[in-house]
């Protein structure tokens, strides 16, 4: 994760930089239970993807798994709801 959007405070948008085989991606600094707990997240989505994006937030962060293949050799853009 490298960015989030501060302009509005209903969303935060964050970029995965790193292409990984395991097609999922981690966000680390909004793990359940971390430090004030940061903020809560209802809604995940994928940037450019019409489809609902499974994810998960535990104790290792906020968890999402991306459909099938990496869409884009770019950077790819969740955008998170809380």
């Amino acid at each position: 994760m490298a960015s989030f959007d501060r302009q509005r405070h209903d969303r935060f948008l964050g970029l995965f930089l790193a292409h990984t085989d395991a097609l999922r991606g981690s966000v680390r600094s909004l793990a359940a239970g971390a430090g004030d707990g940061g903020p809560s997240v209802r809604r995940v989505s994928l940037l450019g993807f019409e489809g609902s994006v499974p994810w998960s937030r535990g104790p290792e962060g906020l968890v999402v798994e991306l459909p099938g293949s990496w869409p884009s050799p770019l950077p790819v853009v969740i955008k998170i709801r809380p």
